[in-house]
């Protein structure tokens, strides 16, 4: 990208309404006063918010404290003007676009590209890269960093922000969940999920965490981890999977909270019952290898299997995945212990 450029992103936005920007600033180059670029990062210039999306408040608020990014809100028919100096309509108009990136370019006294080397300030958007703790250092993929958050078990109100070509994801401690600055698609989660480039993770900022908790509404992590197994390119095992001779399901997963296919009932009821091999689970379930490959790699994700595999003299060893406790099991073992059926059983 070009230093001189000014970056816009757009945040509440559908991805079509996205698309839609993307083509209007290819449309207008060359006419605004300052070079434009369109980037999916949340750090950006400019930024074109739906003024009814929680981010465009968070947006909003490190303007104020940062002078980044300026805020311009997308309005639709019937939308009225939230709290923001500068609105556009949609459908875009390309002389209404240009107006107001000239506008703001008179507001910014430089491209954020000059000044991210910067150091942030501690309550900025992320906290320096020194905060982040040994066990989430050197992790190569997005998925071996989720799942590396997801298993910690803290007390403190940490915010994380994870970076990997261009989008956002913060992930928040100890609630186990995490929210995107921009939709994630399918095809967004397929990137991903394919990206051959180390994410980059920075603490976020204590007023800026706790803003981000009260104006997003987190999901649980296990989702988004769900969702990348079932974007894994298709037909193909992730490398875990991949090298087990056997495989079994170490519980029921919680298909209410993560969605599932029909076919994924038959998978998870096979796989509870013993452990098999992937070509049996294609035989015995009767569905292609796409659908049980999607199937076993977001369990994985999850850390819902338990996988067999071949050690160096030929016979079978189990390589257990650490499972995160069900949400109902310390429950259910204080109402054993109640009614003694912990001794009886002993």
């Amino acid at each position: 990208m070009n230093k001189s450029a000014y970056t816009v992103t757009t945040v509440g936005l559908s991805a079509h309404d996205e698309t839609i920007v993307r083509s209007v600033l290819h449309l207008i180059e060359g006419s605004t006063r300052e070079k434009w670029e369109y980037t999916e990062s949340f750090q950006a210039d400019l930024v074109l918010c739906d003024p009814d999306a929680a981010l465009t408040r968070i947006a909003h608020k490190q303007f104020h404290n940062t002078g980044r990014p300026v805020c311009v809100e997308v309005l639709k028919a019937g939308q009225s003007r939230g709290q923001l100096t500068h609105f556009i309509h949609f459908p875009l108009r390309a002389s209404e676009v240009i107006g107001v990136l000239d506008t703001a370019a008179d507001e910014i006294e430089h491209p954020i590209a000059h000044t991210a080397a910067q150091a942030q300030p501690s309550e900025g958007p992320a906290a320096d890269v020194r905060d982040v703790p040994a066990d989430l250092h050197n992790h190569q993929t997005l998925t071996e960093l989720l799942m590396a958050l997801a298993r910690r078990r803290s007390d403190e109100q940490a915010v994380w922000q994870v970076n990997l070509d261009g989008k956002c994801i913060y992930v928040f401690e100890p609630e186990r969940s995490f929210a995107a600055s921009t939709e994630l698609t399918e095809q967004r989660l397929a990137d991903l999920v394919r990206s051959q480039k180390a994410p980059a993770l920075r603490r976020v900022g204590a007023i800026v965490g706790n803003g981000l908790r009260k104006e997003l509404a987190p999901r649980p992590i296990d989702e988004l981890l769900w969702n990348l197994g079932m974007n894994y390119p298709e037909g193909k095992l992730q490398e875990s999977v991949a090298t087990a001779s056997r495989i079994k399901l170490l519980r029921w997963p919680d298909f209410g909270r993560l969605g599932a296919r029909r076919s994924h009932f038959g998978f998870a009821a096979l796989l509870t019952r013993g452990a098999h091999s992937v070509e049996e689970i294609v035989q015995l379930s009767g569905q292609p290898m796409a659908e049980v490959s999607a199937f076993l790699n977001a369990c994985a994700y999850c850390s819902l299997l338990d996988c067999q595999t071949f050690n160096d003299a030929g016979t079978e060893t189990y390589q257990s995945v650490k499972v995160q406790p069900s949400r109902w099991s310390g429950l259910v073992r204080i109402m054993r212990s109640a009614l003694g059926m912990e001794a009886r059983a002993a």
